[in-house]
């Protein structure tokens, strides 16, 4: 009589379930690794675009003997009227070349405004999406069609700063103090009437969306007719020269990160009175595209302002909406690093501005020529 030896093949439920715990517990402590890796080389990137932004912008200065305009100004009338006022052009345009986007820049005509229709090469141009004006670590991006909005222009998660409104003190105020890329304002005293004076032009509030103190604009279609070979309005006149920054071009804002702003940031009642008239467009700007000059913002608030907001829903602490001008993403300094946001200055290095700045600091990083404060290291690193 013979017999088999009988071999166990397999697991057994008990061995199984030790090993999925077992794998259960190296993903629980590998997972948030990953996620702290992949959250520190997002943090590289939009450190590395922002700085790239900043070289290209001191490339710029040494062929042009002067920064680009930032993309908004103050215009105060005769009468004591002060005007927000959008340039004819972002700085982002004049960057291209220094970007290596040679086929955007080689198609668009500074002349004219990114979106008129009459100019399709430059409407073509804003609608590129050069990659280093997007920031990766972005919790927003879902609301972006690959990083354009519904009308498919480009969008941008880095702005520059044109001024603050915050005093000496650190406390909001209602004047602008410049920083090292505003220009100055364009003349006036001629072509003077109720609704003109000099360049500019008072076109009227649109309803909803438009401010009664961003109606007055450059008024391109006069003085820069399309088809045209003259042009009176030149897109960088009174652009700021390196001897303008009296403070120190190591203590001087050119760009910030604003990641995520996008087209639901513009929905009434909350964004009612809040934007620029856009002459091209016939009514409110866009100022989350990287071609609209009105993708400058003035510094008002605390780094990552409204952490805590959503589009519709108000910060408990910062009394705003993101649908709110001038709030969080929405124009402000803000990203999705955690505690800071990166910025670069007018020598060209970038620094991590903590949530902590003290603002009377923060202040005094975007003037370029008040001369306080800027010694002060807390809050950067």
């Amino acid at each position: 009589m013979s017999s088999t030896k009988r071999t166990r093949s397999g697991f057994t439920l008990v061995e199984l379930l030790v090993v999925i715990a077992i794998i259960s517990i190296l993903v629980g402590t590998l997972l948030p690794a990953v996620q702290k890796v992949r959250s520190a080389a997002a943090r590289s990137k939009c450190s590395n675009n922002i700085r790239q932004i900043g070289l290209a912008t001191l490339n710029y200065e040494s062929s042009a003997n002067s920064y680009p305009r930032a993309g908004e100004h103050v215009w105060i009338d005769g009468g004591g009227g002060v005007h927000r006022v959008m340039d004819l052009q972002s700085p982002f345009v004049f960057l291209l070349p220094h970007l290596e986007q040679s086929q955007a820049a080689a198609g668009y005509d500074p002349r004219y405004r990114y979106n008129d229709g009459g100019v399709p090469s430059n409407v073509a141009s804003a609608k590129a999406m050069p990659p280093i004006f997007l920031c990766p670590a972005n919790a927003l991006s879902s609301d972006r069609l690959n990083g354009r909005d519904s009308a498919g222009f480009g969008c941008a998660d880095y702005f520059p700063v044109p001024y603050t409104q915050l005093a000496a003190d650190g406390s909001l105020s209602a004047g602008f103090w410049p920083s090292a890329m505003t220009g100055k304002a364009y003349p006036t005293g001629f072509n003077v009437s109720a609704t003109t004076n000099g360049y500019y032009k008072d076109f009227g509030r649109a309803a909803g969306f438009v401010s009664p103190a961003r109606t007055w604009q450059l008024d391109a279609a006069t003085f820069n007719p399309v088809g045209s070979s003259a042009f009176a309005i030149d897109a960088q006149y009174g652009a700021t020269k390196v001897d303008d920054v009296s403070d120190g071009t190591s203590v001087s804002l050119l760009f910030v990160e604003g990641v995520g702003s996008n087209e639901k940031m513009m929905q009434a009642p909350l964004s009612n009175g809040s934007a620029h008239f856009d002459p091209a467009a016939g009514g409110a700007s866009a100022r989350w595209r990287w071609a609209s000059p009105d993708i400058a913002s003035a510094v008002r608030r605390k780094v990552n302002s409204a952490k805590n907001a959503t589009y519709t829903g108000f910060d408990a602490t910062d009394g705003c909406a993101w649908a709110q001008a001038d709030c969080g993403p929405n124009g402000q300094i803000f990203s999705f690093h955690g505690n800071g946001a990166h910025a670069v200055f007018a020598d060209g290095h970038v620094a991590y501005m903590r949530e902590t700045l003290p603002l009377a600091v923060l202040r005094a990083l975007v003037t370029r020529s008040d001369g306080r404060n800027e010694a002060l290291p807390e809050g950067l690193e």
